[in-house]
This record gives C-alpha cells, structure tokens and sequence, in this order.
C-alpha cells in the first residue's frame, strides 16, 4: 500500500450544521452503522450525539464569558511536562492548538500545521507551518519553536520512552521542521493531534514556572490558576481562525473552569445556573438532562474504556490464577446497573467495542469474563501455587465516581471471599503513582485514541521498566507476541496487515488479564439553552485524549 499523501491543511468548520442530529430520537439510534474511509474510526459510534445547534453561523454572537465545570485539575499546563487526563485537555485546548485534528469521520488532518509528510519508509516527517502567526506573548510560532516542542517532549522522562524511536526534530528553515525516526513510525503523526501536538510558546517549555503560566497560539489566553478550583482564559484578540462565514474567532470573552469532583455538584452548580455547561460521566446526570427543559446534551461513546487494571510486576497479581479468580469474579452487569447506565455502558472485552474499526470479534471472545463456576478453582489454584490463604490486595482510585465502582466491585469480590482495601487518590497525583507502578489494582480509563498505535506505550514491554521506576507499561505485562504485534503495526501503512497486528494485540492482552474489562464509557457535555456553537464538538467527538478545535466556536446567545 503505498504511504497516505501528504496532510493539506483543512481549517475545521466552527460554527456548522450537525446532519442527522436534532432533539427528537437522537438518542434512539442503534449505531450500528459507521463511517470509515480506511484512514480512522468513527467519531461516534453507539448512542447518537444529542445537542442542539444553529442552523446559521451567522446566529452567533460576541461576548459573554463561559463558566465551564471540569472534574478534575492538573498538576500544571506545560504538554511537556504536566499529566493532561480529558479533563485537562477539556482546558489546555482553549489555550493550545494541536498540529494535527480530526474530522467528523475520524481522519487525521492539520490543524496549526499546513501539512505533514511522511516519507515512504516511515523514517521521516516534514511539518509545515504557517509563517503568521504568533504566540500569546507576541513571539513568532516558527519552526524552531515546534522543533523545541518536539525535543522537549523527547527529553521528558515520562513522554521521552513514547518517542523512543524519535531521533531528531529540526528547523530546516522558519516553517519547515524535519523529524527522523530510528525505525519507521507510521503513526507518530497521530500523536500531533494528542498532547504530542499541542504547541507551547518557548517560555512555557522552558523557564521553571512554565506550567504554571501557559503560553500558547490557541483561541484563548491563559489569565490564572487556582490550584484546586478554576483556571481562567480570556479572549485571544489576535487569533489564527475563522469560521465558515469570516468571523474573526472566538466568539466568548473568556472562559472560567471551574475544578467540581463530586459529579453530584457538578450537576447542581449547572442546574443552579452556577456554571452554564459541565463535562461529565455520570449516568443519572446525562440520564436526568436528557429529559429535563432547558438543557442540551451532547454524548460521546466512541473514546476510552472504564476497567481495573493489575499490576504484574507485584503480588498479588503477578500470579496468573489470581487474575483469573478476579475476572471471574467481576460482574459487569451488576456494575453497569449500580451506575443507572444501562442506556448509556456497553460491557468491554477489549479495548474497542463493536463496529468500531479495531474490534475484532475474536480478540473479544479470548476474554473469558464474568464466570462464578470458576472462581472458586482459580483462588485455589491461588492458594496452591502462594501460600496465600486469600486473595487480598489494595484497589486505588481516583476521586468521584471512579471511587463508586470501586465500592460496587469490592461487595462484589467480597461474595467469593476476595478481599479488596480501597485507597482513595485525588486525580492529580493518581497518574504519577500509575506511571511507577505504584498500585496492587486501580481503577482507570484509557485507551481514548483513534489509532491503536497510540496504545504501544501501554502495552508493549520495552515501557514496562519495573515497580518503582518510570513505566508508561503502568501494568508491567510482558508478551513476545504483542511486542511483535505492536511492531509490525508500526511498520506498515497495509491494512490487511494492520488489521492482523492489531487483532494479535487484543488477543494476547486478553489471554494475559492484565486488564479488567469494565464498560466502554459515555461521556457528555451538557450545557444550558444559552451556549452554542457545540456542533462541532458533537461532530467529531470530544472525550478522547486529544486536541478540542472548537473552542474557538462556542458562543453565547445571551449576555
């Protein structure tokens, strides 16, 4: 198959009508068909993307200044070298813009890049940037500035073992850098539209303050941070885009994100009018809204998957029987009604659900799952091989309601005689323990990316570094067949043999259990009747772990 050609630069439709979507029966649609062109997945897949839009751009005004409620802060707003989750990228788009996006129907395309080229043995990519636009700070984005941003990144301990294969990122002249790669990389250039993308002005890269003060080319500026309650962006007046109709963007005078745990809060600040649009995973808030007056709902399903992971590198999970005991013990129907979601969670078996471009129907069914006949024969195996009389380990888990599964999944162990201590960790230290290895079991979604590429510092060995030492491999499995696998996927473009790569992966985690397979989880923006321009956001999904372009669209229809 030859290589894809060349990125060209498609400036997002802001401001558009959303076909197919209206408030009467988006909610009902089976999902069951998707498009795929071959290049990526669907943005949306399940359940429809409900929310209400203007049928003009032309109805979009200036002004107003959004209040926004988030789940979670950050430890700092450097891409470099701060831990960015989905809330995190919800409020570093605003400020930020990614090289590369997507569109409606999951293809990779630019976004502050003009193109991205890769050559045909996949050993190196040529970015070009426009010459006119500046950051924040009045300094010029130029290609020694997205050079920077790639070096940095590749010296960070943390992103430095995801770009292994990374050699080298140089200005050839001031748009045009030049990245090689040790071994080919075809998919690196999915990594632009994450938070390998997102361009920091070099005083954010580099002086010892910098995520704290976030400098970038995105929609809005970066005013202050509140460590534990509200970030605050303002109006970025000298921004790169317009939408459709050439209107200068954005259209708000600033956003305030407001940092709300408790997804009960959350939902009574938007009720309340305390805030005019939330970020959320709760299923009786989406569920409740949904139904009420005076409220838009956007879902999105098409993102992570919501499942415990177990730590090889430790007892007790470093013995095979007791995963098996676990995963047979785990019943994800119960977990799936205590969340009131069973409209909105489908039950995982692999990383990707069905009628997704990576599901492989196979893959899935090498996932035993729920099966109490045999919980009592693998605790025994347990028993024989340790020495251990009961299977007992410590469950972490972030604030909210990844701590109420976690409570769900302790009563359900505690039937087999499973003991699990549940240790609470506020999200923002959550991902530096995972990255060390520092956890018997956690709860944790993942996996929210396009491409499965995305996924190989997960899952293969050459991350899994060692309990106590810095590991994207946070589970520390190890599996020659899925190194491989992972391998091979990095190294051709051919879908037949992507397919058959990619299926190897699945299946190989899956015979492994170094993941409890939950649900594939929803998410939803809700906002009230007042915040437009969310079409786009609908459009192309939202709860990934990537760039959001929309920012810049959304509006307010009153004050």
């Amino acid at each position: 198959m030859p290589s894809r050609p060349p990125h060209r630069r498609v400036l997002p439709a802001l401001i558009a009508v959303v076909l197919a979507l209206s408030l009467v029966g988006a909610a009902c649609g089976s999902g069951d068909e998707e498009a795929d062109d071959g290049e990526g997945q669907s943005a949306s897949q399940g359940t429809a993307p409900e929310v209400q839009v203007p049928t003009d751009v032309e109805q979009a005004t200036y002004g107003g200044e959004l209040r926004f409620a988030v789940g979670a802060d950050g430890n700092g707003w450097d891409p470099a070298r701060s831990n960015f989750a989905l809330d995190q990228n919800t409020v570093a788009s605003s400020i930020y813009d990614t090289l590369m996006t997507f569109d409606g129907d999951g293809n990779l395309i630019p976004n502050l890049a003009e193109s991205v080229e890769v050559s045909d043995d996949g050993l190196t990519y040529t970015i070009t940037i426009p010459g006119d636009i500046s950051f924040h700070d009045g300094t010029p984005l130029d290609a020694e500035a997205v050079a920077l941003n790639i070096t940095k990144r590749k010296a960070s301990p943390l992103s430095g073992q995801a770009l292994a294969p990374l050699e080298t990122a140089t200005a050839v002249d001031d748009t045009t850098v030049e990245v090689t790669m040790s071994t080919p990389w075809f998919g690196w250039d999915y990594t632009l539209a994450a938070q390998g993308g997102y361009v920091a002005a070099p005083s954010t890269l580099e002086d010892a303050d910098g995520p704290q003060n976030p400098v970038g080319t995105g929609p809005f500026v970066f005013e202050s941070w509140t460590t534990g309650d509200e970030v605050v962006v303002t109006r970025n007046e000298d921004y790169w885009k317009t939408a459709d109709n050439g209107d200068q963007l954005p259209y708000l005078s600033g956003i305030t994100f407001k940092v709300i745990v408790d997804p009960a809060a959350r939902r009574t600040a938007l009720e309340a009018g305390d805030v005019q649009g939330i970020l959320t995973a709760n299923a009786e808030t989406i569920t409740a809204l949904q139904e009420e007056d005076g409220f838009k709902v956007a879902t999105d399903v098409a993102n992570e998957e919501n499942f415990v992971m177990l730590n090889e590198g430790q007892p007790p999970f470093d013995n095979a029987n007791a995963r098996k005991a676990l995963m047979y013990a785990t019943d994800q129907e119960a977990i799936i009604d205590l969340l009131g979601g069973t409209d909105l969670f489908l039950p995982a078996a692999s990383p990707y659900s069905e009628g997704e471009r990576w599901y492989s129907e196979s893959a899935a069914e090498a996932y035993e799952g729920f099966d109490p006949d045999k919980v009592e024969e693998a605790l025994a195996a347990y028993t024989a091989e340790t020495g251990q009389e009961t299977l007992s380990f410590q469950l972490k888990a972030p604030s909210g309601e990844q701590q109420r599964v976690a409570e769900g999944l302790q009563g359900l162990w505690q039937a087999y005689g499973i003991d699990a201590e549940i240790v609470p960790v506020e999200q923002a230290s959550f991902i530096g323990q995972a990255a060390v290895s520092n956890f018997q079991a956690a709860m944790f979604r993942n996996f929210a990316y396009v491409f499965p590429d995305s996924n190989y510092i997960f899952w293969h060995s050459s991350n899994a570094n060692g309990v106590g030492t810095l590991s994207i491999n946070f589970t520390q499995t190890q599996i020659p067949e899925v190194d491989a696998a992972l391998d091979a996927g990095r190294a051709t473009q051919d879908e037949d043999e992507l397919a058959a790569a990619y299926e190897t992966v699945q299946t190989g985690l899956n015979q492994e259990i170094p993941y409890l397979w939950l649900y594939h989880q929803t998410w939803a923006i809700i906002t009230a009747d007042s915040v437009g321009g969310l079409g786009p956001a609908a459009e192309i999904g939202f709860a990934r772990q990537d760039g959001k372009p929309w920012w810049g669209g959304v509006f307010l229809s009153e004050g």
